[in-house]
């Protein structure tokens, strides 16, 4: 029987996205669209443009551009959390161990400058961005308690200094020569690696136990 002119069975089309796909093309092309507009000024219409996919889908899937800043924020915390055992060195040298850590940290931060400026901006006034940041912030703080511990045990450091509260130091001078110089006072980068590695150098010294008999 002759069926040339009957109906011809088609495959079904292949979906271009699925639902994870779609999702991770709205989380990426929000975080690069809030950096470079500012969360008030980014649309929910450009970052759907810019993802290739329905605006609608921002609604259906976030609840709204609130919820698709914290769910990108989320993401990227994720992605930042997994990273960060990676920025260790071990050499057995502490300054070197400590210049190695803080430098990669330079250099996470230098590299997600437009995700952390909106995060920042954002965590001052709403409590769920602040709860992701304290995440973010958690992780490299973990390192580096863990590193001085160590090299406080091999007895690089003195006793009596507690490692956890120099961490914190140790974090924030990254944080505010890595981020806050660059991205609030417009320091060029050399000029904060410079204030930087200098800082690092005085709280070495600090942590020696020849200065702590």
């Amino acid at each position: 029987m002759d069926h040339t002119n009957g109906p011809v069975a088609r495959p079904p089309r292949q979906r271009r996205h699925d639902r994870a796909g779609r999702r991770a093309a709205l989380l990426a092309a929000a975080l690069a669209e809030f950096a470079e507009q500012g969360y008030d000024a980014a649309t929910t219409r450009a970052i759907a443009e810019r993802a290739g996919c329905a605006e609608g889908l921002i609604h259906r899937y976030f609840g709204g551009k609130h919820g698709l800043l914290v769910a990108a924020m989320e993401d990227r915390a994720e992605e930042l959390v997994g990273m960060m055992p990676a920025l260790r060195a071990d050499t057995g040298d502490l300054h070197a161990d400590l210049y190695v850590l803080v430098t990669n940290m330079f250099d996470l931060m230098h590299e997600h400058a437009g995700g952390m400026r909106v995060g920042v901006s954002r965590a001052l006034l709403d409590p769920d961005i602040a709860r992701v940041l304290a995440l973010i912030h958690r992780a490299p703080l973990a390192e580096v308690s863990a590193l001085l511990r160590d090299h406080q045990q091999a007895g690089h450091i003195a006793t009596g200094i507690d490692v956890d509260t120099a961490a914190a130091m140790v974090q924030g001078l990254a944080f505010y020569y890595g981020f806050y110089l660059q991205a609030a006072l417009d320091t060029h980068v050399h000029e904060a690696r410079r204030m930087a590695f200098a800082a690092l150098d005085i709280v070495v010294r600090g942590l020696s136990p020849e200065h702590h008999p």
